[in-house]
Parts: C-alpha cells; sequence; structure tokens
C-alpha cells in the first residue's frame, strides 16, 4: 500500500519567474459575443421582456388599454389578420415609441399615445405596425440581424437596463435594432391606410404622422428612428389618400376622452427627469420631498413611490426605503425593476431569505446580471456551489464590469475545484535526489500555490508558498532522498489572488 510521508519537503535550492509558454492551452476567458438564445423573438416571453424592458406595463389606467386593444383589435380584424395575436399594451415610459412583435402584439408607450393628436393617428400608428408583423418584416429584420454585437445592441437599445440584459432576454434588444428599409415601409403605409378607411378614418392623420418627424428636431420621436419617412412615402400616401373619399373622421373628441386621466396627470409626469436629476446629485431631501408630492399627485403611479425609495435610501432610512418600494410593487407588482430594487434594499437589511426570493422574482420578469449575481452570491453563502456557479455563469454573459465580476467567480469557484486545470506542472530529473519542477499559472489572474502532491511509492506535499501572476512560472528544484519514480505531481492546496 503506497504511504503517505506527512513531512512537507521545503527545501527549495532555486525560484525563478519565467514567462509562460506561449503554446499551453489556456482555459478561454476573454469575453465573447453574448449568443442570442434560440428564443423566438415573437413569443410572448419575448413580448414580456421587452415590455419590462422599456418600463414595464402601464397599469395605473386599465380603461385606457382597454381602449387600445378595442381600436387594435377592430383594425385587425378589418384588414384580415387572422394569423396575428392581436394582443395590445400600454408601457408606462414617456419616451415617445412603439413597436410591434412577428407575431403581431403591439406596444405603445404613454409618451407615444401623449403625442398623437386624435384616434385617426393612433389608427394610423397601429394600421401600421400590424401591417408589418402580418408581412412578416420584423422577423425577417431580426434574422437578419440576429449577430449584432451586445456592445452594439445595448448602444442602440439607450436604456439603463440594456447593458445588464443577459439569457433569453437577449433578443429584447434585437427588437430594438429593427430598422425597415423603404420598400416594407411603403407596403405597410398602403395597407395601413386601406385599414384606416375600412374603419372610417381620414386618411390624411397617417400622413399627419409622418409629418411629426418634421416637428421632431431633438429626435425625442424614437418610433421614428425605426420607421423612417421620407420624400417618396409621403408622395405615395398623398396619392393613396387622394384616391379615396374626403370627410371621413379624425375622432378627435373621443380620443381626447380616452387619454384624459393621462393628461390630467402630465404635469406630474413631466416632473420626474427633475426627481431624477436631484437623485442623481444626491439631493437626497430634495428628491424625497418632489416624490412625495407626485405619489399625492398620481396616488397610483409605482415609478414616484420606488423614487421616493431611492430617496430614503440615500437618506440612511432603509426601512422607510423597503415600504416605499413595497408600495411600488402594491401598484405594479409585475415590473423587474421594482423587485430588484427591493432585493438590494432587503439584502441591506441583511434580510436575505427574503432577497433571495425577491430576486428571483425580479430575474423570472427581465433576466439581469445584476439579479443574477446577488442570487450566486448568496447561494455561494449558502454553500450551493453548484447553484451559484450557474448563477454566476449566466451573469457572465453581460459584456459589463458586473459580467466580468461574475466570471472571475465563476473561475474562482472552479479553480478551487479543479486547480490543475489552470496550473501546469511539468518536471525534470536533475539527480536520483532532486527534482526540478516548472509551474504555469494559465489563469487570467495570479494565483497563491502553497502546496503540491508528489506521487512516487509514497506521496509527498512539497511546499511553495508562491505567487504566479497570469500567464507566468516559477521553477523551482526539491530534495528528496531516496526519489523513486515519479507517478504524478498535481496541486494540493492553491487560491486566486484577489
Amino acid at each position: 500500500m503506497k504511504q503517505f510521508n506527512n513531512n512537507m519537503v521545503v527545501v527549495i535550492f532555486f525560484i525563478g519567474l519565467l514567462s509562460a509558454c506561449g503554446t499551453e492551452n489556456r482555459p478561454s476567458t476573454t469575453a465573447q459575443p453574448l449568443p442570442i438564445e434560440k428564443t423566438d423573438p415573437g413569443s410572448e416571453a419575448q413580448f414580456e421582456y421587452l415590455l419590462q424592458f422599456s418600463g414595464g406595463r402601464y397599469v395605473a389606467e386599465p380603461a385606457l388599454n382597454e381602449y387600445l386593444t378595442a381600436i387594435g383589435g377592430r383594425l385587425t380584424r378589418l384588414a384580415g389578420y387572422e394569423v396575428l395575436k392581436n394582443q395590445f399594451a400600454v408601457v408606462n415610459s414617456h419616451r415617445v415609441d412603439a413597436w410591434v412583435s412577428s407575431e403581431g402584439r403591439v406596444a405603445i408607450t404613454l409618451g407615444m399615445l401623449t403625442t398623437l393628436s386624435n384616434e385617426a393617428e393612433l389608427a394610423a400608428l397601429l394600421g401600421h405596425l400590424l401591417a408589418h408583423a402580418a408581412q412578416q418584416h420584423s422577423a425577417t429584420a431580426i434574422a437578419r440581424g440576429i449577430t449584432i454585437t451586445p456592445e452594439l445592441l445595448a448602444k442602440k437599445a439607450e436604456h439603463p437596463y440594456a447593458q445588464y440584459i443577459v439569457g433569453a432576454g437577449l433578443p429584447v434588444l434585437a427588437q430594438q435594432t429593427i430598422r425597415y428599409n423603404p420598400v416594407t415601409e411603403q407596403k405597410a403605409d398602403h395597407a395601413a391606410m386601406t385599414t384606416m378607411i375600412k374603419a372610417g378614418y381620414d386618411p390624411q392623420a397617417a400622413i399627419d404622422l409622418q409629418f411629426k418627424k418634421s416637428a421632431d428636431a431633438e429626435g425625442k420621436i424614437h418610433w421614428l428612428n425605426h420607421y423612417q419617412p421620407n420624400r417618396e412615402r409621403l408622395v405615395a400616401s398623398r396619392q393613396h389618400a387622394h384616391n379615396h373619399p374626403s370627410g371621413l373622421s379624425m375622432s378627435e373628441s373621443s380620443y381626447q376622452d380616452a387619454i384624459e386621466q393621462l393628461s390630467q396627470y402630465k404635469e406630474a409626469y413631466q416632473q420626474q427627469p427633475q426627481l431624477q436629476q436631484l437623485l442623481n446629485q444626491g439631493q437626497a431631501e430634495a428628491a424625497y420631498t418632489l416624490a412625495q408630492k407626485l405619489t399625492l399627485a398620481v396616488p397610483h403611479e409605482g415609478r414616484f413611490f420606488a423614487l421616493k425609495g431611492d430617496a430614503l435610501q440615500q437618506m440612511d432610512k432603509i426601512a422607510d426605503a423597503i415600504e416605499a418600494y413595497n408600495q411600488a410593487l402594491e401598484h405594479d407588482p409585475r415590473y423587474f425593476a421594482y423587485h430588484l430594487r427591493l432585493a438590494e434594499l432587503q439584502m441591506l437589511q441583511q434580510a436575505t431569505v427574503a432577497a433571495q426570493t425577491t430576486f428571483l422574482n425580479s430575474i423570472q420578469r427581465l433576466p439581469t446580471a445584476k439579479g443574477y449575481l446577488w442570487l450566486a452570491q448568496l447561494a455561494e453563502q449558502q454553500g450551493e456551489l453548484a447553484q451559484a456557479q450557474e448563477y454566476y455563469q449566466r451573469a457572465a454573459r453581460s459584456n459589463t464590469p458586473l459580467g466580468k465580476q461574475a466570471e472571475k467567480e465563476t473561475q474562482k469557484i472552479d479553480f478551487a475545484e479543479n486547480p490543475n486545470r489552470y496550473i501546469h506542472i511539468k518536471h525534470q530529473r536533475v539527480d536520483s535526489n532532486k527534482l526540478r519542477l516548472f509551474v504555469t499559472n494559465i489563469n487570467p489572474h495570479s494565483v497563491q500555490i502553497e502546496t503540491l502532491l508528489l506521487n512516487t511509492d509514497q506521496t509527498y506535499r512539497i511546499r511553495l508558498d508562491q505567487s504566479i501572476p497570469a500567464g507566468n512560472s516559477i521553477s523551482s528544484t526539491v530534495t528528496i532522498n531516496d526519489l523513486g519514480e515519479i507517478q504524478s505531481i498535481a496541486v494540493d492546496k492553491a487560491q486566486l489572488m484577489p
């Protein structure tokens, strides 16, 4: 039976720092372009992700969603688009935007609704979007652009959470980069105007909608960045409108009735950027005062309670901040960002069990690197290394500082379990009692190697106590009396350097 020699071999005659051999098979650690998972970009799950990414559903006024669904559903039926999903959502964002999934799910922001002047313009917008879906223009555009790098996707998306989206949530960024070509735009224009006329709306509204770009000097109408109007489109639209009866309805009064409550709250919503600026400047008390005012002005809007919570956190009133975020969730329990921020506040109070549940609620609504990183750290604290590793790997898909942190933690766990994947050891017999070792660190981080195990007919523990920078080697010579035939040399104890 092999004997274990518990005496440390500590006689080291030479230690030198060498450059690591360029031919080593190094584990891949470079951040790769994020693969967009094979998830149907038009699916209901992806539509929900895109809603979350864009601000969440506007749940404070169910009647507004019902109104949008009624108008959109009527247009869908008149156009004969039975194949489309016929789903419509109002997004809680004052960014002026609208989009459609390849399966015909339509989203329109509050900002877009307050930009439109009448129901006919809304019908023109919905008809245009539905035509793109029915003719599969968005699916074709996504198929062409699915290999776009995540860096470009994040830049195009212009959204604070864009850089943190990972996994199945990535296709929402692809949706944000769609640009339609002039041919498909004219086809959608023609189909939209035809449907409008069938519904009794004045087709001039479609032309008015295109002209809004001319008045958009600051580029605030983001929808028009996707659906660029041009002279050819306007000429074609005018000709199409001219060939149909005049005197059709703009339905301005019915539209203003539908958005009346939204218009009443317009002043409060216009103060949201000021509130955010106060928070960014660290003016917590002023931000709290304004947030409190806005929660009273719009008591059903969760966004203002969330911003109130942010102000309270800056004032080190964590319990009150948690209460504010709980109020935000009472008004909108589906929005991922409220769950994410609440969980972070719960962590500040060491409420790890509650925080873990809340982080899970967040990533179920929109997968983010931040959510996965927190969950990984909690799992690691609980000794669930396999689960922690899975969460870290998901977070590491984000090409951000958080993603890089997660990647290092992934390597740290793997290094602890499989150090010999990252440390390569070669040896050379000097004589019957001396052995020269060459220890190479192919890890992208510095490592501290405490001991090695040398197996002959006995097992020796060789103490090194040496740090090796990333991509470097050390050489050392040890003396072992009556050194037998070497069977293996492996890392015994080692750790990544901070």
